[in-house]
């Protein structure tokens, strides 16, 4: 049966807060089946509930992983090279569920979007310039949207769905450039 006097002191001991592993190693105990026998009181059992250690919070350090992130995500911004999950954390040196765990995933992919407009837009001003570089090097020559979209590599529809403002651009170009270039022969 249960020692009175002996259940006091576990009880004293865990709201003190000593961890069961101390208490169980206490010389008074006959076998290990007489500290489970105390360990799993009812009172012991309440007593440990409402003990509720807090843990340490693992995301004390967030801020510090979200920056690792986030200057993996600057360098590989720097160097144009493509953004992924892996790549990132092969950079940060953690696994994709680690990243996140972190809460990263979304910055991940804000970054990704913003490179991928920044590609882009970067495409759409070289393809300006190469229209334009295109049409004043045939001043005299009637050009025709097949000639400008295979001097670009591109279909016109693949170019449409990226962006069509740019298609309409092109056209616009094609027929201002051969109404010059028929008032000229004319």
């Amino acid at each position: 049966m249960v020692d009175a006097s002996l259940l006091e002191r576990v009880l004293s001991d865990v709201r003190k807060g000593t961890k069961l592993k101390v208490i169980q190693r206490w010389d008074c105990w006959e076998s290990y089946q007489q500290f489970l026998v105390y360990r799993f009181h009812q009172k012991v059992i309440r007593a440990v509930i409402e003990l509720k250690r807090p843990r340490p919070s693992k995301r004390a350090d967030s801020s510090v992983k979200r920056e690792k992130v986030r200057e993996a995500l600057d360098v590989l911004m720097e160097r144009g090279d493509n953004i992924t999950i892996e790549v990132v954390c092969d950079i940060v040196g953690v696994c994709p569920e680690t990243i996140r765990n972190w809460g990263c995933n979304d910055m991940i992919a804000e970054t990704k979007q913003i490179q991928w407009e920044q590609r882009i837009q970067s495409r759409k001003d070289g393809i300006y310039e190469q229209v334009e570089t295109y049409l004043s090097s045939n001043p005299t020559t009637v050009v025709t949207s097949r000639a400008v979209y295979n001097m670009l590599g591109t279909l016109r529809t693949v170019l449409w769905r990226i962006a069509p403002e740019l298609t309409a651009y092109i056209h616009e170009r094609i027929v201002q450039h051969n109404r010059n270039v028929t008032d000229v022969v004319e």
